[in-house]
């Protein structure tokens, strides 16, 4: 069953990284293609960014940024019609100004990020400034006003929805104890999240890595959820939260709404420049993948040059041939498989080398 949206027309779902949704997608039938086309008109299902993958911003060259962009954005395009407008990347190790004039040039509205230092994080909150309007480095005749993203950094460690001792929320299937005792301390919780942002609209993200991996584990995960919403919302709507499913362009579009009738989307802070080196407490520096594992990086960079070469000369062939034959047609899949292996390697576990060995090596391999 497609993601539990099936048992429950509230239900909503959001994917980010096309690589692995185009493997699923290839081997569906036509009948449940056209079920999560309509699950994707109606709203419930959203491809954030919609790039091949979620590309590292510091090792990433930006034509190879592009080119994931690209492949991923293509793929959306020609099987549901749809065009993202939010860019996500909450778990890339730092973040770039170059990355931001990338996503706005391509039309992105708003950005979700997450990892940036965390002094600087702790004075954002402090000053509700963690939604702000984002520029990246301007060239003398670029308007700011045009390229500015609103840009929401989670505040959730790791991007997952931390609460009562445990990873999520939903780690407790059964929520044993008295529900009015655990509603309260999720109220709690929850309004002092909310304090550190400029709205009434907080984002509460349930998942995790791999948490919706798992057959088994989603009617559970949703059933808890679900059990939350209606305590609230129905039997103790005088706890003031109203808890509803959502995803990353629906709670963007409350919050500059909400914004601009109250007129405080004027008092959002500008970001320029960058969110480099991250650091995630005193002393850590995540800068050794800058240049960890550099034969790694020169295949890639290497295959990323190669690519752009021959594509320069496929389109030389085509304007020289009359009609497409067999031998472009050849030439266009491999040009497809080298562009997937050179897309997919700028993920932020890849081209950084922080993955374990035996993981890096395919890698090599397939570039």
């Amino acid at each position: 069953q497609p993601l539990g949206l099936r048992e429950n027309p509230e239900r909503k779902f959001s994917v980010a990284e096309m690589y692995y949704f185009e493997r699923w997608w290839r081997n569906q039938t036509e009948a449940m293609r056209e079920e999560i086309r309509g699950y994707v008109k109606e709203g419930r299902l959203e491809f954030v960014q919609g790039g091949w993958d979620i590309n590292d911003e510091a090792c990433s060259n930006y034509q190879d940024t592009i080119e994931q962009l690209s492949l991923g954005l293509s793929f959306v395009k020609k099987e549901f019609g749809v065009i993202p407008r939010t860019a996500w990347a909450i778990d890339t190790f730092g973040h770039s100004g170059e990355q931001v004039a990338i996503l706005a040039a391509m039309g992105f509205e708003s950005f979700y990020i997450e990892r940036i230092d965390f002094r600087d994080f702790a004075q954002r909150k402090e000053r509700k400034a963690l939604e702000f309007f984002w520029q990246p480095h301007l060239r003398a005749d670029e308007a700011p006003s045009s390229w500015g993203l609103f840009t929401h950094i989670n505040h959730f460690p790791y991007y997952q929805s931390v609460y009562g001792g445990c990873r999520s929320v939903l780690c407790n299937p059964q929520m044993s104890g008295d529900d009015e005792l655990i509603a309260f301390g999720f109220a709690q919780f929850i309004r002092r999240k909310a304090s550190f942002y400029p709205t009434r609209h907080i984002t509460y993200l349930a998942s995790g890595d791999f948490v919706w991996g798992y057959r088994n584990e989603n009617p559970v995960l949703y059933q808890m959820l679900e059990r939350f919403a209606y305590y609230f919302n129905v039997q103790r709507p005088d706890f003031g939260l109203r808890i509803a499913y959502s995803n990353p362009s629906d709670y963007v579009n409350h919050v500059r709404d909400d914004l601009r009738r109250s007129g405080k989307i004027k008092e959002l802070e500008t970001k320029e420049g960058d969110f480099f080196p991250y650091t995630e407490r005193p002393g850590t520096f995540w800068t050794g993948f800058y240049s960890s594992r550099p034969t790694l990086k020169f295949f890639i960079r290497e295959s990323g040059r190669r690519l752009r070469t021959l594509r320069k000369l496929s389109f030389r062939l085509r304007l020289n041939e009359f009609k497409w034959n067999s031998e472009l047609a050849e030439l266009e899949q491999k040009l497809y498989e080298l562009s997937s292996v050179v897309s997919v390697t700028q993920h932020h576990d890849s081209i950084t080398a922080v993955s374990y060995t035996h993981l890096t090596l395919p890698t090599i391999y397939s570039v």
